[in-house]
């Protein structure tokens, strides 16, 4: 078990990174709020690391550094514009933004965090490979849905039920009273009554601004959705990694339709409806539909006796 010392003013902000940091492996995290409490506890518990904000009171660092001198230290700025004082640069071991906290865990207590790991994490999402990765995560007997999502913006998708899965959980997402950083540790069941949102949803952050939605049975483990979760963040992370490819099911098509000429932009929702009701009428799982002037994609599973 490793033990971290956190000190933020903000309680709430406090509490949600300490449920971070403590659902993401075997870390015990002492908060504490200003630097009388911080010295208290680093004098009654030798700590693994500190974690502390910027302030204007140097004092602060110099005091902790004397407490226990080998103590990683580490500022957290909220951003990487943000002014650090010259006198604390000096003491801390470096510094670490406040969303890349978790994924930095493991280099900031082996000493190996640098300024090249931090720009690394910047990097954007090589969204083609993201999808492999869902379709991966998809393979799962339990998960029925994952999402990545920025802001409202789905970055990519993959799902093993119906086509309108996926908008029906972002509808429900929009209306659940949850913290607009989703971590780690936030589980919300769904309404039971409502046909496909029928699910279990999980979700953590990815990236800087990115967040990963997995939508399971009910009845999945919590430990499991968090290790698959891992999973997909270690696979990003690494893009060497292998992918194990899901093979398609039995009778499961890939469709692909192209007119002589471009369809009418007015018609192409009513035809990704039209099509959507026929294929549920003949018993059909679709799994993606896409109407566009120029083709119409479609992957469905159909019934054996058809």
């Amino acid at each position: 078990m490793k033990h971290i010392l956190l000190l933020e003013p903000k309680l709430s902000e406090a509490e949600q990174l300490a449920e971070q940091i403590e659902s993401a492996g075997a870390y015990a995290v002492t908060r504490v709020r200003n630097m009388r409490e911080a010295c208290a506890s680093l004098a009654a518990q030798p700590q693994d690391l500190a974690l502390i904000p910027i302030s204007r009171n140097d004092s602060l660092v110099y005091s902790l550094r004397v407490l226990q001198p080998g103590l990683p230290l580490y500022l957290m700025p909220d951003s990487p514009q943000a002014f650090i004082p010259e006198r604390q640069l000096q003491v801390v071991q470096g510094v670490v933004e406040r969303p890349l906290i978790l994924r930095a865990l493991p280099h900031l207590l082996d000493g190996t965090w640098t300024a090249e790991l931090a720009s690394a994490q910047h990097q954007v999402l090589d969204v083609e490979r993201l999808q492999l990765v869902l379709a991966e995560l998809c393979a799962d007997e339990q998960v029925r849905l994952a999402l990545v999502v920025e802001g409202e913006q789905v970055l990519a998708s993959h799902t093993t039920a119906e086509a309108s899965l996926e908008t029906a959980v972002l509808g429900r997402l929009a209306r659940l009273p949850w913290e607009p950083r989703l971590n780690a540790t936030q589980l919300s069941f769904l309404n039971k009554v409502n046909g496909p949102e029928n699910l279990l949803l999980m979700a953590r952050p990815l990236g800087l601004t990115q967040k990963l939605i997995v939508g399971a049975e009910l009845n999945a483990g919590l430990t499991h959705l968090r290790q698959l979760g891992e999973g997909v963040v270690q696979k990003l992370a690494d893009p060497t990694a292998e992918i194990a490819l899901p093979r398609p099911a039995p009778n499961q098509y890939a469709i692909v339709w192209r007119g002589r000429q471009p369809v009418a932009e007015g018609l192409c929702t009513i035809l990704q409806n039209v099509l959507g009701k026929i294929g549920q009428l003949y018993g059909c799982t679709i799994h993606h539909l896409e109407v566009v002037p120029e083709y119409v994609h479609m992957v469905l599973t159909v019934p054996p006796q058809q």
